[in-house]
């Protein structure tokens, strides 16, 4: 049974360790003999403390097969292992044709994670400012993603994520650091609080905000609930790669991380363009040559010398409390929390249609915006929240006047 006491008496008659849970915990038991009962057996004799008996590789890998093959021949209620993950994609047609299917009644289509910047649950924590780099020809924010298992690091474009990032400095105060989180060295963590946990429950964690969102949606006594965990990020991020038109294997690779074979060892893994391919394609965009258009101060008059440049500073110095001094004004990432300021204002409209008026998020921001006093200058008796509705309009209508020239060129 795969919960079960000391008589062997499972909660659930019908749920069972997978073959693979038995014989690691059988090579646990061989392990802990060889090292402190038969270490001087001859069976061992010779080997390195990372090798195994040649009888034991042959006998975990027969037995696996067994076990499966024996499962697959006489199909009964048991459910043997843990289930398989379901891919959390971000639109419908990527699991099956048509686009007029009403979404929240099909499992595979959960959250709109426009955070695909996870990769794999646990290693999300060791994403790090000191890494990061904003490419000022390409528009593009370079934040390379760290395999920890197999000590790799490749470039990884963020697109999108100046609304997520933004929200997440400015409701959690992510750019804040104590100073004991400091001593520890987590001042330039990404996510410093995460640090405090071991990288399973960072997984977990993750895992139980996908499992809510979904039990929201199809009910908490969905019978798949459980197949919902923060692998399925990966697995429906690959999946939707590999469904864009006309993407190469070379192409995907450079954002999942995916060895090609011994090519691999020759590719530059931090050239930033060679992963903007497969960030379009992740993002939906029409081409994998889509190049990016973020908002700019100039669209609302507050670039440098021009009438909202004091009263936008003031702005994001109520929104965002910074610790971290490279998200200081005039240093290297400064550019990036200006960004996040605009895309939170950019998407002010969105994010209150697709969550409610009463969202933590855009109540915040036009917060801030009152503890300033924001005045618009053709109106000042206009509201906090009408000035930013108003700069949410142009900040739109720049950005599409200019995704129009792009396209034109």
């Amino acid at each position: 049974p795969k919960y079960f006491n000391e008589d062997l008496e499972g909660r659930d008659n019908n749920k069972c360790l997978g073959a693979k849970t038995k014989i690691q915990y059988i090579g646990k038991h061989l392990d802990d003999l060889r090292r402190n009962v038969l270490s001087h057996h001859p069976d061992f004799k010779g080997l390195k403390d990372t090798e195994v008996p040649e009888w034991w590789t042959k006998l975990r890998k027969g037995y696996v097969d067994e076990a499966n093959r024996f499962q697959t021949k006489n199909p009964g209620d048991e459910v043997f292992g843990h289930p398989d993950v379901i891919p959390l994609y971000r639109d419908l047609r990527h699991r099956r044709g048509g686009k007029d299917v009403d979404w929240p009644d099909d499992p595979r289509v959960m959250v709109d994670v426009r955070m695909i910047l996870l990769r794999g649950g646990g290693e999300v924590k060791f994403q790090n400012y000191n890494d990061w780099r904003f490419d000022h020809l390409l528009q593009v924010v370079d934040a390379p993603w760290q395999e920890t298992k197999i000590l790799d690091c490749y470039s990884r474009a963020g697109l999108y994520f100046y609304v997520q990032k933004g929200a997440f400095y400015m409701c959690e105060k992510g750019l804040y650091r104590t100073d004991e989180q400091v001593k520890k060295g987590f001042e330039h963590a990404v996510y410093a609080s995460l640090h405090a946990r071991s990288d399973n429950s960072v997984a977990k964690i993750i895992s139980n905000i996908l499992k809510n969102e979904v039990a929201n949606k199809l009910g908490e006594d969905w019978e798949d609930l459980e197949r919902v965990t923060s692998r399925g990020l990966r697995s429906g991020s690959v999946s939707q790669l590999s469904m864009f038109p006309n993407i190469t294997v070379f192409q995907a690779t450079a954002l999942t991380g995916h060895s090609i074979g011994n090519l691999r060892s020759y590719l530059d893994q931090r050239n930033l363009v060679k992963a903007l391919p497969a960030a379009n394609a992740i993002h939906q965009n029409k081409s994998l040559y889509t190049e990016s258009v973020l908002p700019t101060l100039q669209s609302i008059s507050a670039d440098p010398g021009s009438a909202n440049e004091e009263v936008f500073k003031k702005l994001m110095g109520s929104m965002f409390t910074v610790s971290i001094e490279d998200f200081s004004p005039g240093e290297k990432h400064y550019i990036i929390l200006v960004t996040c300021a605009l895309s939170l204002i950019r998407h002010y409209r969105d994010i209150i249609k697709d969550c409610g008026a009463a969202n933590v998020v855009t109540r915040k921001l036009v917060s801030h915006a009152s503890n300033i006093n924001i005045t618009h200058l053709g109106n000042p008796y206009l509201k906090p929240a009408g000035v930013i509705e108003i700069w949410c309009g142009l900040i739109n209508d720049d950005i599409s006047k200019r995704k129009e020239i792009k396209d034109a060129e």
